[in-house]
């Protein structure tokens, strides 16, 4: 029967995982580990994998450490395991003792492994699989590790949405360096509030914002820069120009959205009476206009009755605000 093998994991969000592996419902290992460094892989041909270990091999990373934990209760032991690469060469190290006091290393997983069974154990005739011990199969660490090795694109070849993420990332990692210098410029009591970050990539710039967005303050900022394009009557156009080069102002997007509830609201409070002039009688002084078609008289009425209220609300305001009304 194959082997069933359950890793209980959401690293990288927790250091902490569960690994098993069962056969017949039966298990046959059980550890536990704490991840204190991820480690990289280094690029071929300096990067070792590890022997064969049913049927598959794994990458060696530099600059790794991990708290193994083996056994359950009274026989429980936390180990601390660390591997560091010296002379093109991996180098397998175990630290165990109350305070991880003692050390032992070699150059194969598993023969460090057995090498500090023997340690506490002399009599011991248990056999550790390395790659366990040193936590080396589990997947979602060495995705997580994959991830991170990738070479970079420059930012002219990456996706809005890979440049977005990358920028979010950034502003999360800024955001937890300032915090932790803070320390060394204000006192604990004084209250560092770090609102928003700005910086460029080549021809990029970025605007970062920090905290829940207060959306009272927004709308309200939203609905003076309605009144101002409108006062102004700048174009939709000429704001989302204006918006391209000034990432602190709202989005074009957002305030003509404002914009149009506005009007829906403008409409539903302002009650215009629509009258169809194609209706109505027309009648023409002789002795003020010559040769006009009364037609072409009703066709301009009609027109004219089709104005935007926006429009008209342009024409209206402006002059109640020359008589100061």
């Amino acid at each position: 029967m194959n082997l069933e093998i359950k890793e209980n994991s959401s690293y990288p969000l927790s250091p902490i995982i569960d690994y098993k592996e069962k056969r017949k419902n039966i298990i046959q290992s059980s550890f536990s580990y704490e991840i204190i460094k991820e480690g990289v892989y280094l690029k071929a041909p300096l990067s070792a994998y590890t022997s064969t270990s049913k049927g598959k091999q794994y990458k060696i990373p530099d600059r790794y450490g991990i708290k193994t934990t083996i056994g359950r209760y009274k026989k429980k032991k936390v180990i601390y395991c660390s591997i560091n690469y010296e002379n093109n060469c991996s180098v397998f190290c175990i630290s165990y003792g109350e305070d991880f006091e003692y050390k032992i290393s070699s150059t194969s997983s598993s023969s460090a492994a057995n090498k500090w069974e023997k340690a506490i154990n002399p009599n011991s005739k248990t056999a550790w699989p390395g790659t366990l011990v040193f936590g080396l199969q589990l997947e979602s660490v060495n995705k997580a590790r994959e991830a991170k090795n990738r070479e970079l694109k420059s930012i002219e070849h990456c996706s809005n949405h890979t440049i977005l993420r990358r920028a979010k990332k950034f502003g999360s990692q800024a955001l937890e360096l300032l915090k932790s210098k803070s320390l060394d410029n204000y006192l604990k009591k004084d209250h560092v509030n770090i609102k928003a970050i700005d910086y460029s990539v080549n021809h990029y710039n970025f605007h970062i914002e920090f905290g829940k967005e207060d959306l009272v303050k927004t709308k309200q900022n939203q609905l003076a820069t309605v009144q101002a394009l409108d006062k102004a009557k700048i174009s939709r156009e000429g704001y989302r120009n204006i918006a391209a080069v000034n990432p602190t102002i709202s989005r074009e997007y957002a305030v003509f959205n404002e914009r149009i509830l506005l009007t829906k609201q403008m409409e539903a409070d302002i009650k215009i009476t629509q009258v169809n002039l194609e209706f109505l009688e027309v009648e023409i002084d002789s002795t003020k206009v010559e040769n006009v078609d009364p037609k072409e008289i009703t066709n301009m009425a009609r027109i004219g009755a089709q104005h935007s209220v926006k429009d008209l609300l342009n024409y209206i305001i402006l002059y109640l605000e020359q008589i100061k009304i």
